[in-house]
């Protein structure tokens, strides 16, 4: 992929009046509302703001612009500074992260995309410590459980801004702070930074410290870590390596872009090609230990979002619809049910729940929020991970369908 291009006029052109410099104008947006967690730059519209789940425009009484595509070149090259390896790769690839630090302002990740021809940026504020913990985040007490595993693989799934980094920094943090064990890090990029208490903690980040996840998996077993941590499952390889470690005897925590359990053991499916699927099955019922996954709602009860688990645990029924498909026993969700007693629990009881508590808004705004997440009716057994791998499958044999405009965006 080419480096973005901009026409003569375009390049010529600077924002009236003159954007501050990248620090300042940071700091502009981060006083434009309580709780602002993203910031937006995004090439012929004024900044925007993401504070207490919702997106605000910044008004032009601030003496803010609408940015211009050479307004953002400028911001993404003072954002990357003495990186080397950072353009390059953003030119390639079309795409790159990293984290920066504005002093008193904190630490933020950056995200940084192509898209016709110039640049767009997102800054996703990182808290300061004290790092995120299981009071904090309010997390179910439940999850507690995943400090005590000794071996094996958990999945923290979500769609992205959701918590996920959040929730596993707490896991972890809560390691190490009552176990004195080794702990390695893969990150793209490092968010939240350990200091070592009883465990030792150390952090990679993709490009910096290590060209590919593969690779730092593979340096990490030889180290060797009790636990380890990636923030992202990209490939097959990184998914061969991970489950080869958790089978070792690695306690491996893993963040996966996937709205909730049964689609994410889905997702996982499908990184095997359909002669691999019956031996894949078997083995990542052997070595799941958990899934977590986890959706911020808007509240109804006052301003801020509140964060909907859905929590799975190996069990004897788990592990039994995992290896051999959801349609030969029960839904995923089914078992999850029936596992209530071990801890577990599913989105929509969760969701039904905060409801009837008037925490979140009813039904059909519900629904508009998950979208094709959650069952059309509540008795409704939605598609279970076999059905949808099955259906993933077929779909590549056929014609793709005519574009049709979506009713709502997912997220």
């Amino acid at each position: 992929m080419t480096a973005p291009t901009f026409p003569d006029s375009a390049s010529a052109l600077t924002a009236t009046p003159p954007l501050p410099s990248t620090r300042e104008l940071t700091e502009v947006l981060m006083r434009v509302a309580e709780n602002v967690s993203d910031i937006f730059l995004s090439p012929m519209r004024l900044p925007e703001v993401r504070a207490n789940g919702r997106i605000i425009s910044v008004a032009r009484s601030l003496g803010l612009p609408a940015l211009l595509p050479e307004d953002t070149r400028r911001v993404v090259h003072d954002l990357i500074g003495n990186r080397p390896t950072v353009l390059p790769r953003l030119e390639a690839e079309g795409s790159c992260a990293f984290s920066v630090f504005f002093a008193r302002l904190g630490r933020f990740r950056v995200n940084i995309f192509s898209q016709r021809g110039s640049y767009a940026i997102t800054l996703r504020v990182i808290s300061d410590p004290p790092l995120p913990s299981f009071e904090s985040l309010h997390l179910p007490p439940q999850l507690g459980r995943l400090v005590q595993l000794r071996s094996g693989l958990v999945i923290s799934s979500g769609p992205a801004g959701s918590g996920k980094s959040s929730t596993l920094t707490a896991v972890l943090s809560r390691i190490n702070e009552e176990t004195q064990t080794h702990i390695v890090t893969i990150e793209d990029p490092i968010e939240f930074q350990f200091r070592h208490r009883k465990a030792t903690v150390l952090q990679r980040e993709l490009h910096r410290d290590v060209p590919s996840f593969p690779q730092a998996l593979r340096s990490a077993l030889r180290y060797p870590p009790h636990v380890i941590l990636l923030s992202a499952i990209p490939d097959r390889e990184t998914l061969d390596l991970a489950l080869e470690a958790a089978d070792c005897g690695h306690l491996v925590f893993a963040s996966i872009h996937t709205p909730d359990a049964s689609r994410t053991v889905g997702h996982l499916l499908r990184m095997f090609s359909p002669a691999e699927e019956h031996r894949a099955r078997i083995r990542l019922a052997r070595i799941l230990r958990a899934i977590v996954a986890q959706r911020l709602i808007p509240r109804l009860d006052r301003l801020g979002e509140i964060a909907v688990f859905e929590v799975l645990f190996s069990s004897p029924r788990i592990r039994e619809c995992i290896a051999v498909g959801e349609e030969n026993v029960m839904t995923l969700a089914d078992a999850i049910r029936e596992g209530a007693r071990h801890g577990m629990q599913c989105f929509e009881d969760e969701l039904r729940n905060l409801q009837q508590g008037g925490i979140i808004a009813p039904d059909p705004d519900s629904e508009e929020l998950f979208g094709d997440w959650l069952p059309a009716h509540p008795n409704s057994q939605g598609t279970s991970s076999s059905q949808s791998l099955a259906a993933d499958r077929a779909s590549a044999t056929k014609p793709a369908p005519l574009p049709v405009a979506p009713d709502r965006k997912l997220y």
